[in-house]
């Protein structure tokens, strides 16, 4: 998708968890860049991503920890935020309920938008499905994935593993159980 026109631009920063880590910075001094350069016509950021690291961060959403962040390195537009998503579809669909609701100059259709999605690189290809699904195929948006969390072999499988059964999710009650089960036991923990 070509970026120079004249639509406004929506910048969409995903969380990764409660602690500003190097990588989270990383993605986040990016998000700033395109805030800041001319001809983006950046009209807001939006930041989503709930209470995930419970023991570790109590009372910190991943959103609220980016918005912070973004103030703090003064962001240009107003910065956006939704703490009640704790998965990848959470996120897209709080990020849905945004456009709709007509938060940016009005706008209610991601096709009158640009819409740059920030996420870990290893998340890229489930936020890439999962927004064509709920938005749908023809829908236009870019992803850029950044390295947050190593990817190690592990991590990898993992994620890979991670994005059948997100996508299943999204379609079969049983599997949204299970995964927010799962998620659940992760955040208690962390």
């Amino acid at each position: 998708m070509c970026l120079l026109n004249s639509r406004p631009t929506l910048l969409v920063v995903l969380g990764y968890g409660c602690h500003l880590t190097e990588g989270l910075k990383g993605m986040l001094d990016r998000v700033l860049e395109f805030d800041l350069t001319r001809g983006m016509n950046v009209e807001a950021i939006f930041a989503t991503g709930g209470f995930t690291n419970q023991r570790s961060a109590p009372g910190i959403s991943e959103a609220q920890l980016m918005r912070d962040y973004l103030h703090r390195n003064r962001a240009l537009h107003p910065v956006y935020i939704d703490e009640s998503a704790i998965t990848t579809e959470d996120n897209i669909r709080a990020l849905k309920n945004f456009i709709e609701h007509g938060y940016v100059g009005g706008i209610k259709s991601i096709q009158d938008l640009n819409v740059m999605v920030f996420c870990d690189r290893l998340h890229h290809k489930k936020t890439s499905k999962m927004m064509s699904r709920i938005f749908g195929k023809d829908s236009r948006f870019v992803i850029i994935g950044f390295k947050i969390i190593e990817p190690t072999l592990k991590n990898i499988i993992t994620q890979s593993v991670a994005l059948h059964l997100d996508i299943l999710a999204m379609d079969y009650d049983f599997f949204r159980r299970r995964q927010l089960a799962r998620k659940s036991r992760i955040i208690a923990k962390s």
